[in-house]
C-alpha cells in the first residue's frame, strides 16, 4: 500500500501537528483550572478516575512536548523516546476513547462520530504495528 499525500504532509508536519494540538490541551487544562477557582463544587463534584487518566494524559503529553525538541531527543535515546511517544499517544487516544465512548454509551449528541473515528484509527495503527516492515 503505498502512501497517500495527506499521510506524507502527516509524516513531514508530525511535530508541529503534535505541538499544536498540546497547545490546544494547554488551554483546556487553563479552562479546567478556571472552572475549579471559579465554582469549586462543581468542579469536585465532576472528580472521579478519570482524572486520575487525564492528569496522567497530561503529564505523558507534556513530557512528549518537551522531548521533541532536538537536545531532549539525543538525552532520551531513540528507544526511550520511541516507547515514550508511543505510550503517550495511546494513552491520549484511550483518553478521548473513554470520553466520547461514555457519551455515546449514554446518548449524547454526535459523540458517536469520534468515538468511530479514534476505534477506526486505533484498529489501522494496531494493524500497520503487526505487518512486517517491507524492504524498498
Amino acid at each position: 500500500m503505498r502512501a497517500s499525500r495527506l499521510s506524507r504532509w502527516a509524516v513531514q508536519n508530525r511535530r508541529h501537528l503534535g505541538l499544536a494540538m498540546a497547545l490546544s490541551q494547554l488551554v483546556h487544562a487553563a479552562a479546567i483550572v478556571m472552572l475549579a477557582n471559579l465554582d469549586p463544587v462543581r468542579f469536585r463534584r465532576g472528580l472521579g478516575l478519570g482524572t486520575v487518566g487525564g492528569l496522567t494524559t497530561y503529564v505523558l503529553m507534556m513530557l512528549m512536548v518537551v522531548t521533541s525538541f532536538d537536545r531532549p531527543t539525543r538525552w532520551l535515546g531513540r528507544k526511550r523516546w520511541r516507547i515514550l511517544h508511543s505510550a503517550g499517544m495511546y494513552m491520549l487516544a484511550l483518553t478521548f476513547l473513554v470520553t466520547y465512548g461514555g457519551r455515546t454509551a449514554r446518548g449524547v449528541g454526535l459523540a458517536a462520530i469520534p468515538t468511530v473515528l479514534l476505534l477506526g484509527v486505533l484498529g489501522l495503527r494496531l494493524t500497520a504495528r503487526r505487518r512486517p516492515a517491507r524492504s524498498s
